[in-house]
């Protein structure tokens, strides 16, 4: 069976099941995995797992939500793989505020040579992560930055050693978002 022919037979839970199981790479807060799946027809919910909150080191649950987006980006990217084409609604919802969002099938999805590079990044990432962690843990990361971007989104990593610059970025950490400069203009 072709690998077009196994995705044609998939049913919509099968299909939301593998974008939850795949999206679970997503990294997140101290690798806390703060989220829930649930699957209700042909949707796909996100809930924030309050038990899995680092209320020590995230009190307010910003990082906690920063997580969740990361899994339902990775989910949105698995689901383009996989050839369905999804809704995204996000949910603000003060009677249920763990419910975060719900990616909904509505169809069909012509799969790009994009979706797959972008579906190979985040498969690939979660690889060297698990492959050099210990490696990493054994040698300092260089200094400077480290930049790297899949499609649109775009990371960079700067390396903070010295004091003051320290200082710029616990300052900026204790900043509501709505008031804080970007990151990289307190650097510059």
């Amino acid at each position: 069976m072709s690998e077009m022919q196994r995705q044609a037979s998939l049913s919509a839970g099968d299909v939301l099941y593998e974008a939850a199981r795949v999206a679970c790479l997503a990294p997140s807060i101290e690798n806390s995995q703060p989220w829930r799946w649930r699957i209700r027809g042909n949707t796909l919910e996100l809930h924030a797992d309050r038990s899995s909150q680092l209320t020590a080191t995230d009190p307010e649950g910003r990082l906690m939500i920063v997580s969740c987006g990361a899994v339902l980006h990775h989910a949105t990217v698995v689901l383009a793989a996989l050839g369905a084409a999804a809704t995204v609604e996000r949910i603000d919802d003060p009677a249920d505020p763990d419910l975060l969002a719900r990616l909904t099938l509505i169809g069909h999805h012509q799969v790009t040579a994009e979706d797959m590079r972008l579906h190979h990044a985040l498969r690939t990432r979660c690889a060297l992560v698990a492959r050099r962690d210990l490696a990493w843990r054994r040698r300092p990361v260089a200094r400077g930055d480290q930049e790297g971007g899949v499609g649109e989104v775009l990371a960079r990593l700067r390396v903070v050693c010295d004091r003051v610059n320290r200082r710029r970025v616990k300052t900026l950490l204790r900043t509501p978002v709505a008031d804080s400069p970007s990151l990289m203009d307190a650097f510059h």
